[in-house]
């Protein structure tokens, strides 16, 4: 695992930085600044918040690089900073305290150079103070894989269906009441279906109940005398009420509950936008031409005979 880990941190981009770049990116933001780090040396494939070990090796450079800046540092000698601390981390990755001390003394005899001896005594004892000092936290960090505890969970997302013309567009008062009608509707249906089926059923019921008085009848036609038939008289007779009481119970229990659902849909707010309810709307009576001439008569009142005069009557006698 130590070597893949080598293996893998060797193979970052090598391209050194130049001084232009390293005096754009020192005048970014911290964090725009990092992020044009990451992308230069490529890592930010993963995100540098999220990865510990992209982070912290971020972290090192941006913070050399800072360092170096402020201790008034020309841009080549900053940009010679940034590549020589990204040698030293690569290098020193998977070696002891002492090994990398050496290393750091092979390899800074060209940053001398360029440095100079102020400036190469200042960033010296800077890298003491903060990565071998730290040496054994950055080794945890980049010899070893870290544990990535992300939330993964999946959901349904519904999308919403397409919005319907402006034309098509109702109240929601309007919406509201054609909604509930159309359901008090589907209910009549279906109670109607199944009144229909009760129906058929008790009628069902029904002649098969006097089909078997009938043949009850036959069966006792041979021993008819008084008694026998006032027997069967009264027997019959209460049958006959039963059944006329039971169909009567059924239609009063049908007729209420249509009732119900006619009182259903008139109780139910009508918005004005839709006018008055089309409930008491009346059929026009159709008169037949018999009906249509005595309305006439009754219209038309007859002449009232007047009475005659004196002279009229005494003219009459003569």
């Amino acid at each position: 695992m130590l070597r893949d880990c080598h293996k893998q941190l060797i193979a970052t981009n090598m391209a050194d930085v130049s001084a232009t770049f390293i005096k754009t990116c020192a005048n970014l933001k911290e964090n725009e600044g990092k992020q044009a780090l990451a992308k230069h040396f490529k890592l930010e494939e993963k995100h540098i918040d999220n990865d510990v070990r992209n982070s912290v090796h971020v972290d090192f450079l941006y913070g050399n690089m800072v360092h170096a800046v402020e201790k008034g540092f020309k841009w080549h000698q900053v940009a010679a900073v940034v590549n020589f601390s990204e040698k030293l981390l690569q290098e020193t990755i998977g070696k002891s305290l002492l090994d990398s001390v050496s290393i750091f003394k092979k390899i800074s005899e060209e940053l001398l150079s360029v440095l100079e001896e102020r400036n190469f005594s200042v960033f010296s004892e800077f890298i003491f103070q903060t990565y071998m000092t730290h040496f054994s936290l950055y080794q945890l960090v980049f010899r070893h894989e870290q544990e990535v505890s992300a939330p993964c969970a999946e959901q349904t997302v519904e999308v919403p269906v397409p919005p319907l013309p402006l034309k098509d567009s109702k109240e929601e008062s309007v919406w509201y009441y054609e909604e509930t009608l159309g359901e008090l509707e589907q209910r009549e249906c279906k109670e109607t279906d199944q009144r229909i089926a009760n129906d058929r059923a008790n009628f069902e019921e029904t002649e098969q109940k006097k089909s078997d008085i009938l043949k009850d009848l036959e069966e006792k036609e041979s021993s008819f005398n008084k008694e026998v038939i006032g027997e069967m008289l009264r027997e019959t007779f209460q049958k006959y009420t039963t059944l006329t009481v039971d169909s009567m119970k059924h239609n009063i229990s049908s007729v209420m509950s249509d009732l119900e659902l006619k009182l259903e849909k008139t109780s139910l707010p009508r918005p004005q936008q839709l006018g008055p309810p089309p409930r008491f709307e009346l059929k026009p009576k159709i008169l037949t031409p018999a009906q249509t001439k005595v309305g006439k008569e009754l219209k038309e009142p007859k002449e009232e005979k007047r009475p005659r005069s004196r002279s009229a009557k005494s003219a009459k006698r003569r």
